[in-house]
């Protein structure tokens, strides 16, 4: 019994004396977080929160990735002032659209062909005299209207009697190939509803 007790004690003393190591190896945190050495992790909260590193997002492949459902988004600023603000680069996406109306796209290929943000443009012109008229109309115009304007408009009907249709974008004008007033403009590229 008595080498019984004194393994006991030895064994006692050992588990003692290891539990305090493991009590003084463990070094808690300075501060709560996120100061100290122990970032916050970002949460459902309402109060805003940053991220020092990158954030990934939708790495599952979900329908959508990110959804911001009130407020702005900045790209580039912390003080955004529109629904999407960029700064310091160029945004770029496939196409542009002014709303979710096709026809109001940059590219021009939705609803059935038509497209584009640009100002539609009439020209018409005669190759005898020199003279031209460019028209603003109106995005209801077709080809047709522009052709039957410059008809109606032009010397009386004369070989040298052309016209074009065209469009007129912020940054840049596009225009189709000149015709002769009997034959059938084509529209420009890029198109703006032509």
């Amino acid at each position: 019994m008595k080498k019984f007790t004194g393994d006991l004690i030895k064994v006692t003393a050992l588990a003692g004396v290891l539990m305090v190591v493991q009590v003084f190896a463990w070094d808690e945190p300075t501060q709560a977080p996120p100061g100290g050495n122990a970032p916050a992790p970002l949460n459902v909260s309402s109060i805003g929160q940053t991220k020092a590193g990158g954030l990934l997002l939708n790495t599952a492949g979900a329908d959508n990735g990110l959804l911001v459902d009130k407020g702005n988004v900045g790209i580039g600023t912390l003080n955004p002032l529109q629904k999407l603000h960029v700064v310091g680069g160029k945004a770029q996406a496939d196409d542009f659209c002014l709303n979710s109306d096709p026809a109001k796209c940059l590219s021009g290929s939705g609803g059935g062909g038509g497209g584009g943000v640009g100002q539609k443009m009439c020209i018409a012109s005669h190759s005898g005299d020199n003279w031209f008229v460019t028209m603003q109309v109106p995005s209801s115009w077709t080809i047709a209207d522009c052709k039957k304007t410059v008809n109606m408009s032009a010397h009386p009907f004369n070989a040298a009697n052309r016209y074009q249709v065209g469009c007129v974008f912020a940054n840049s004008v596009s225009v189709g190939p000149i015709v002769s007033q009997s034959g059938n403009a084509a529209a420009p590229s890029p198109n703006c509803g032509w």
